[in-house]
């Protein structure tokens, strides 16, 4: 396990890139079966894992990388390790673990979802248009969305409004009814 090294930190929803270097030390040209898994020491799972294959000549090593993600659900308070996992054709196996640290950015706002009532509208119509936003950090956040398209020269703005840190309260669901010009085409 070349990388990540051990105690790096991660941030929720980063891309781990992990590198293996798999050794042949049998007498012969062997196929060796990789898994490289985001573990939760804590809750003692598995919560994303990736895997592949290579062949290795007798007595050679090859590089072998494959990627991770944090999820946007992963408890920061956890213990985690990345944990690599090789298996030769006739079962002669090796693995590996590094301890890393994932955190919760402090400011981490996204859009989660966007529903019309209506994918097709005609000018002069209204469409409404419902926004969900979540907040993914660690802090509490002042939010303000703004809607604009220059091609039907609307622009709305909400007030600003408080999303909860990531957890119970984190998330709000703003609605923009949108009045279509009648000249639109």
């Amino acid at each position: 396990l070349d990388n990540p090294e051990q105690d790096d930190d991660f941030n929720i929803l980063d891309k781990i890139k992990v590198e293996l270097n798999i050794e042949n030390n049998l007498q012969d040209d062997s196929d060796f079966d990789a898994e490289v898994h985001l573990y939760d020491i804590s809750k003692e799972e598995s919560i994303d894992s990736k895997d592949d294959s290579i062949s290795v000549d007798q007595g050679d090593n090859e590089d072998l990388e494959l990627e991770l993600e944090v999820s946007k659900k992963t408890d920061e308070k956890h213990d985690y390790a990345i944990y690599a996992y090789a298996e030769g054709e006739n079962g002669e196996c090796a693995s590996s673990y590094v301890d890393i640290n994932i955190k919760r950015e402090d400011d981490l706002v996204e859009i989660s979802s966007i529903d019309l009532s209506s994918t097709s509208v005609s000018p002069g119509e209204n469409v409404l248009m419902q926004v969900k936003v979540k907040n993914l950090g660690a802090d509490d956040q002042d939010v303000k969305l703004k809607l604009e398209n220059s091609e039907l020269n609307l622009s709305f703005e909400t007030e600003e409004f408080n999303l909860d840190k990531y957890g119970k309260k984190d998330s709000k669901t703003i609605e923009f009814n949108i009045p279509i010009p009648t000249d639109a085409e």
